[in-house]
């Protein structure tokens, strides 16, 4: 189920007068849960707290450089990937 899908159900639960065990064996999750969805006044919404560095960070530029002098034609992902191996190799 959707979490805004499971917000609203948890909510009309609810309001109908389920205790919150009733409502997590009705939805299928934990009473805790229950507990923070009737706590919360909007529909939950996941966050990553710290946005993680990708591993073609490094080398965006480059890529995007190649994309672009490459249009309107494509370069195929696995010679990008050869590339870059490539200019990580002389690098190091």
């Amino acid at each position: 189920m959707k979490p805004k899908e499971v917000y609203v159900e948890i909510q009309l639960l609810k309001k109908h007068g389920l205790s919150l065990r009733q409502i997590a064996a009705e939805v299928g999750c934990a009473v805790n849960t229950v507990r923070r969805h009737l706590a919360l006044e909007t529909v939950p919404k996941y966050e990553r707290k710290h946005k993680r560095p990708t591993k073609l960070a490094p080398f965006e530029q480059y890529l995007r450089g190649r994309q672009q002098a490459a249009h309107p034609d494509v370069i195929p992902a696995t010679v990008l990937h050869r590339e870059i191996v490539d200019v990580a190799t002389r690098a190091a």
